[in-house]
């Protein structure tokens, strides 16, 4: 059986609820939990796709999921970009835009350095960090989930802000570290994950 065949067959066999069970349950919460519940799915669904991928595929399931966060996180750079009239393309702009799209999950970071030409943020939580570890992930299972979304993530806001920005992450809460610290550098020659 092919590849994509079998990523077809894996989700036919997942079971979608009933939209009018999900409206009626949540047609009378406030708006806060709802927007907390939306956060906990996405995480989750982020978490079951990419855990699922790397335990069946391996290394062909990451390149799977590069290109899925590649292709998305690209669009949605260009897309915020035009929809602020955003005309910067330096580490400011990739730092800000990273940042709102990290609040959409919950991530909980602080901006350490905010100058064109280097941004430096440290991400102190991390729902993709803890919801792993509530589901019995080891350090070195979530690290490699976390870098294979992060330099699919990184590479495509890089290529859709300035090719000469360059990501690169100096600390790893998955490492044992305190915080996630990503570093963005607008550099003379072309950009690149490290």
């Amino acid at each position: 059986m092919r590849f994509k065949e079998k990523i077809l067959k894996f989700f036919t066999r997942l079971r979608p609820l009933k939209s009018q069970t999900v409206f009626y349950a949540v047609k009378k919460m406030p708006v806060s939990e709802k927007y907390e519940r939306m956060r906990e799915a996405l995480v989750k669904t982020i978490l079951a796709f990419s855990y699922a991928l790397i335990d069946k595929y391996g290394e062909e399931g990451k390149e799977i999921i590069k290109k899925v966060f590649n292709e998305n996180n690209e669009e949605y750079m260009k897309l915020s970009m035009s929809l602020f009239n955003i005309k910067e393309r330096d580490a400011r702009t990739a730092c800000s835009i990273t940042a709102a799209s990290d609040f959409l999950i919950g991530v909980k970071a602080e901006i350490v350095e905010f100058t064109p030409k280097r941004c430096v943020r440290r991400i102190k939580e991390c729902p993709i960090y803890s919801e792993s570890k509530k589901i019995g992930k080891k350090d070195e299972e979530v690290l490699e989930l976390c870098e294979t979304i992060m330099q699919s993530l990184c590479v495509s806001s890089a290529k859709a802000i300035n090719p000469k920005l360059n990501y690169r992450y100096t600390r790893w809460l998955a490492k044992g570290d305190k915080y996630c610290e990503e570093v963005i550098e607008l550099k003379a020659t072309g950009g690149d994950f490290q």
